[in-house]
């Protein structure tokens, strides 16, 4: 569990600002976004990744649609591959973008030419927090994004009093989360897909999830998306069918929220695929068990796939791949680290393929690069 701020993404058609940032500054962001976000403005940022896509594609269309673009630069922020993506596809889409500059950077001499140009706020100059976002608010056409006050029709002010009533949520980390804004948007999210009341298979699917997840109330607050899209798109049935798909994998009663996000399908083209490349039981087990714990960061077949065959780049055997991937599949399938291939290349331009392998079977970690 993150310590720290979590606001609420954005999702719907109406203008929105984008937000790019390096998840080691995600204690100095989030509080700057969930300001934002109670003041009035419509943000999205990566904790909105809906469970079961892709982690490049979401972030790509979240760009495209986005109205606005803010990137919060710092030495992380430079140093991230994954945040100068970002950067620089809002570059090529000409999106109206603001530099939030969170410490002092020294900037590549290419990369400050380009960025010069950009309108940016030091945040790190300001003597109060009052003055930062006074200047913020200032930036050209970043109002573009700020929602105008609403009416809350009485059928969601019910469907909200419902759900309050439940307790569902609780947060112990600090005081900034805004709960009542939260099961607000909760209702109108149900609402809008035509939930009006929180009837009895809604409140046995609540309580269910209570039950098997040692992190519900918290990722009710934290990953609310986690909450809503299985309270609306899946039956009390086929949660039970998934949980009891993993027991046969991993030896825990509760689990993580975020594992309902793997279907019994989606399993069984994984285990079939193991089978496929010649893993035993034993090992197709092991596996299965850290993708399960992964839960949403777990590369989809078509990935799995890829990732399998960059392997026999090694030019090893059969049993000595398989040995690799039992011993650094939580790293290998881990659909977030996205470096996979430049890391092996790079081991074998730098020892040779076989000082390589060994190297990545000691010490797989060597892929968790960003």
């Amino acid at each position: 569990m993150k310590e720290g701020i979590y606001p609420r993404s954005y999702e719907g058609d109406e203008s929105y600002a984008f937000i790019s940032y390096a998840h080691k500054d995600s204690a100095t962001v989030w509080p700057i976004i969930d300001h934002m976000d109670k003041d009035g403005y419509r943000i999205w940022y990566d904790d909105g990744i809906r469970p079961g896509t892709e982690w490049d594609d979401n972030v790509a269309e979240h760009i495209q649609k986005a109205d606005y673009f803010v990137a919060f630069i710092s030495e992380d922020y430079i140093k991230s591959d994954n945040c100068r993506d970002e950067l620089n596809y809002a570059r090529d889409l000409n999106k109206a973008r603001v530099l939030i500059y969170i410490e002092k950077v020294e900037l590549p001499g290419g990369l400050a030419m380009r960025l010069r140009r950009l309108q940016s706020v030091r945040k790190y100059k300001f003597e109060s927090d009052e003055e930062f976002y006074e200047k913020l608010y200032q930036a050209e056409n970043i109002t573009i994004c700020k929602r105008q006050q609403e009416t809350i029709p009485a059928e969601i002010k019910e469907l909200y009093e419902q759900i309050k009533s439940l307790d569902l949520m609780e947060y112990k980390y600090n005081t900034y989360i805004d709960i009542d804004k939260l099961l607000l948007d909760f209702s109108k999210e149900l609402y809008s897909v035509g939930v009006c009341e929180i009837n009895t298979e809604i409140k046995y699917k609540f309580r269910y999830l209570q039950m098997m997840c040692t992190d519900f109330k918290e990722a009710f607050v934290d990953r609310s998306g986690y909450v809503s899209f299985f309270v609306k798109d899946l039956s009390l049935v086929e949660l039970q069918k998934r949980y009891e798909t993993y027991l046969m994998y991993v030896s825990k009663y509760q689990i993580r929220i975020a594992t309902f996000t793997l279907s019994v399908d989606r399993i069984r083209e994984y285990e079939n695929y193991f089978r496929e490349i010649d893993l035993n039981e034993e090992q197709i087990k092991h596996i299965l068990a850290d993708l399960i714990e992964m839960g949403d960061y777990a590369k989809r077949i078509d990935k799995v796939k890829k990732t399998t065959e960059k392997l026999e780049c090694f030019n090893i055997s059969k049993n000595r791949r398989n040995q690799l991937i039992v011993k650094a599949a939580m790293l290998l399938y881990n659909d977030f680290l996205r470096k996979t291939d430049m890391v092996i290349d790079g081991l074998i331009e730098e020892n040779g393929k076989e000082k390589a392998y060994e190297i990545l079977l000691n010490d797989p970690e060597l892929l968790r690069i960003y």
